[in-house]
């Protein structure tokens, strides 16, 4: 970048998203970062939930304070009569289990590294994506079997 700071697919930044750069902070879609639920790869998301939650802690370290950015990914779209939302990064996932019947058009999608819960994927289940949260945020390992189980909620598997 001509400003000098370090560049490459993005803005390099820190988990309190300074740059390179003495008291330049870079936030949102522009923003390289290493991020937790990615298996510490250095990535840029592109949502609007990033860009705020790098916002506050940008924000915070302007103000003396020292934050850093660890928030949970999660996207969302609606498309005609579909709401999708991801919860997590299946970047890497190693196993799927679906929740529910694809046919009926309110399914959700669990995916798993390594035995943990890394991301979901929901369509019209919006109670898998929001109990699904905190699966994802903790790394939960759950048996396939019961993460299968549509009838069971998914807050009925957090534990801890």
């Amino acid at each position: 970048m001509t400003a000098g700071a370090e560049s490459g697919n993005g803005i390099v930044v820190d988990e309190g998203c300074r740059t390179t750069l003495p008291n330049i902070y870079a936030v949102g879609d522009c923003a390289a970062h290493v991020n937790r639920f990615a298996d510490g790869a250095r990535i840029r998301l592109e949502s609007v939930q990033n860009a705020n939650d790098q916002a506050v802690t940008a924000a915070r370290n302007i103000a003396g304070g020292e934050a850093r950015y660890d928030a949970v990914p999660w996207f969302w779209s609606n498309q005609y009569d579909l709401r999708l939302q991801t919860v997590g990064l299946s970047v890497g996932h190693d196993k799927a289990v679906v929740r529910g019947d694809p046919a009926t058009r309110s399914f959700s999608v669990v995916y798993l590294r390594g035995g943990r819960v890394v991301a979901i994927d929901a369509v019209n289940a919006v109670r898998d994506f929001v109990q699904g949260k905190a699966l994802v945020a903790g790394g939960a390992v759950i048996s396939p079997d019961l993460l299968a189980d549509a009838a069971r909620p998914l807050k009925e598997l957090v534990t801890g």
